[in-house]
Parts: C-alpha cells; structure tokens; sequence
C-alpha cells in the first residue's frame, strides 16, 4: 500500500497551488486526478484572465485585489514564460455601466483608454503550463478516480490503497467524497475557444467576454457562463455566442475556431472561497447540540476531521485566488496563520445547521 505525509485530490489550480506552497514544508505529496494529465479538467478550460474586480469597496473586493497582488507577483517571479503581463482595456457594457466606474474605489491603477479604462495589472496566465509547472516535481497519480476515503487509526485510507496522514481536497465542481451538507458547490460551466486571427491584439480586453492578445495568430475568447451545469459538451451554441460578443469589442470577424475547451467552476453559495480543516458536523452538534438554536461556541470548539482540508469555491477567478489561498492555507495548516471567518468552512456549517 501507499503511503504519503500529504495527498490532494484534484490537479486544477487549486490542487496544483496547494502542492507548490507545501513543498516549503515536506517533499512527500501526492497529487491525485481522474484525468489523464495534470491540469487536464476545468482550469484547463479557463481563460486564465487575471483582471481587477471592479465595483464599491467591500470584503470580497478586498480579497480579490489582495489576491490579485500577490497570484500576479507569484507567477511573474517564479513562473514569467507562462504569464503575459501586458494589461486589460475594461470596457462598460453600457452608458449605466460606464457611470458607476466613477463611483468605484479603484484599488488598482489605470488610465482612461478607448472607451475603457485600462489597467497595467492585467495578465494572461497559460493555464495548463503554468499549473503543471507549479507542480513539476511533486507526485502524481493520474487517471485515477477516487470513491471512497475513510479515516482509520488515524490516517486516511483513500480507496483502500492509498495511506496518507493528511488530505487536502481540491476536486473543484464536484465534492462528494465527504458527507457534509453544508458544503455546497454551485458549478457554473463555461467554454473557451481559440481562434485564428491576423488582427493585432496587445493586451487583454473584458466586457462581456475577455479576449486574449494575438499570440502567433491565435486568440482566446472565453468564456460562456451555464450556472448549475456540472457537465456540458462545447457546442457551436456556445461558439458561436463568444464570437458574437468578442465583436462588440474588436472587429474580429468570423474567424477560424482552432480548439474548444469547456469545464465547470466552482463557486461557492456566497461567491467567497472555502478554505480550511473541514468541520465534523455530527460529531460538533453531538458534543453542542444547543448551536442550532443560536446559542455561540467558539470556533475553536468546533470537532473537525483529522487532518482533512479542503481549497474550493474559486469561481471564474481561479488563477487569481488559488496561489494566494494556497500559501494562507499551507501557513495554517502548520500552524503560522489563523484564517479569516470570510474565508473558512465554519461560516457554512453555521449557515446550515441554524436553518
């Protein structure tokens, strides 16, 4: 059998980050996936825009920026061949639109541009390379599908197979492997195609869809938004919208389609990730059955699974949220940082059990 101090289940970004921030701490990973390469679901799909979160300041704002800041110095400083720091033009979809750009509390600086406002922070990330890169030199192991995990003397049995003294679960849209109802996952599914093109992109554009600069005669469009849609095929539907809506902002044509790439996010129920040791809500509300009438228990309190942690809910801002995520959570599981209310699982598990 087996055996790993660590082994994350999922090879998105999510689970990739994960992988890259633990080896300041132990060399003995594994990362698990279904699929056959690393990389190979959902944030292989994703677009990979990294872009400013536009809008009056609050606390999901701040983490995005906070983020934002950090995911953008990472990949730059360790990773520059795969991310292309060249700017985003953001352009309002509408004359009500472009009024509240005034009003926004701008944490990120720009200039006013073509009927947009342009922010130097903006960046292409090449999803695939970039997540395989981070993981290069860690374990894996590929097209398998986990079933079953259970704990026995205290260490995690994954599939009767594999021993790890600690789990971290990065599975994305799909979270099945621990019975825990407050842990709820809306998958929204988009599709992303690159396309041929001899017009000349220097930077990314956002409105209703994001479009790519013009590398070696390919552009990326992306992405198409199916909320609830665990799995889809791509579709010339969905094509063919990405076309339409990239031509309300550059003249593109009706240009060649090279690939097509489609997965779903996953976003949580209040947009916020969901990070950290993941709550055992049988055995807390058996030792404080008083917390479904209101009555407070610190956090602390609260009975969690042995060494079981979770890194989901990023949404369409994977790239952006998931190095930043992955340190907090790497610090906290070893026990250098306490992570915020807005970001842990307790705030679920509140949620459900108070309904």
């Amino acid at each position: 059998m087996k055996e790993v101090e660590f082994a994350i289940i999922g090879s998105g970004i999510a689970g990739c980050s994960i992988a890259y921030f633990l080896k300041k701490y132990t060399k003995d990973i594994l990362i698990i996936d279904k699929n056959v390469e690393i990389c190979g679901g959902a944030s292989k799909a994703a677009g990979a825009f990294l872009s400013p979160l536009l809008g009056k300041k609050n606390d999901f704002k701040t983490l995005v920026s906070d983020a934002l800041s950090f995911s953008t110095d990472f990949y730059i400083n360790n990773f520059p061949q795969f991310i292309i720091n060249n700017g985003v033009l953001r352009i309002p979809k509408n004359e009500h639109d472009a009024q509240k750009f005034d009003t926004y509390e701008h944490d990120f600086e720009y200039e006013k541009k073509d009927n947009g406002a342009f922010f130097p922070i903006g960046s292409l990330v090449f999803s695939q390379q970039m997540a395989q890169a981070m993981c290069a030199d860690v374990k894996s192991l590929l097209e398998y599908e986990v079933t079953n995990l259970e704990i026995i003397d205290n260490f995690w049995f994954i599939n009767n197979e594999i021993k790890a003294k600690n789990v971290i679960l990065a599975t994305g849209a799909k979270i099945n492997l621990v019975d825990e109802a407050y842990l709820k996952i809306r998958p929204v599914w988009g599709q992303r195609i690159i396309v041929k093109s001899n017009l000349e992109v220097q930077h990314n554009y956002h409105k209703s869809c994001s479009i790519s600069p013009n590398i070696e005669g390919l552009i990326s469009i992306g992405a198409t938004h199916h909320r609830f849609v665990y799995e889809k095929q791509t579709s010339q539907e969905d094509s063919d919208k990405l076309i339409e809506l990239a031509n309300e902002i550059l003249p593109i044509g009706n240009p060649e389609i090279v690939d097509a790439f489609g997965g779903a996010r996953s976003a949580s129920e209040d947009y916020f990730p969901i990070l950290g040791k993941i709550i055992n809500s049988k055995a807390t509300l058996k030792e404080f059955a008083y917390i479904i009438h209101g009555t407070k228990v610190p956090n602390e309190r609260f009975i969690r699974y042995q060494n079981l942690f979770i890194i989901n809910g990023v949404g369409g801002r994977g790239f952006v949220l998931a190095p930043y995520l992955a340190d907090m959570l790497c610090r906290s599981i070893f026990g250098e940082l306490t992570l915020n209310q807005k970001i842990a699982t307790d705030r679920f598990f509140l949620r459900e059990v108070r309904k």
